[in-house]
């Protein structure tokens, strides 16, 4: 947890935004040490179907 007030302000700021960006998103991904990894994928779904 940063020190700084006007940081932990920064810190939740740029998570709610990171948040919203990937909630629009068809598909997330994070980048940590060169490893890359999906977070996110939005599959096709199709219409349920009533007999």
């Amino acid at each position: 947890m940063p020190m700084e007030q006007v940081s932990r302000l920064y810190r939740d700021l740029i998570g709610r935004i990171n948040q919203e960006a990937a909630r629009e998103a068809d598909e997330v991904y994070v980048s940590v040490c060169g490893i890359t990894t999906e977070w996110k994928h939005r599959a096709v779904i199709l219409p349920e179907v009533k007999p």
